[in-house]
């Protein structure tokens, strides 16, 4: 009884252990992407800008603290 609870548990802990992808880098469109900025300005008023000329990447990898994103 006892070998089989632990093996049902180490199957479930296996089983359920999260799955890592590789990164994965797209390239943007330009035709199709739109960079949008919206900010509350104390209260008065929501200014907003639109990037609409857009060219570059996008990463799914996890930024780290010596990535230029995270200062």
């Amino acid at each position: 009884m006892r070998i089989r609870l632990l093996s049902a548990v180490a199957l479930l802990a296996f089983a359920t252990a999260p799955a890592f992808a590789a990164p994965v880098t797209y390239k943007l469109d330009p035709a199709h992407t739109v960079v949008l900025a919206q900010w509350n300005h104390f209260g008065f008023s929501n200014p907003s800008a639109s990037f609409g000329e857009v060219d570059g990447t996008w990463s799914t990898t996890r930024p780290t603290s010596a990535s230029p994103a995270c200062r």
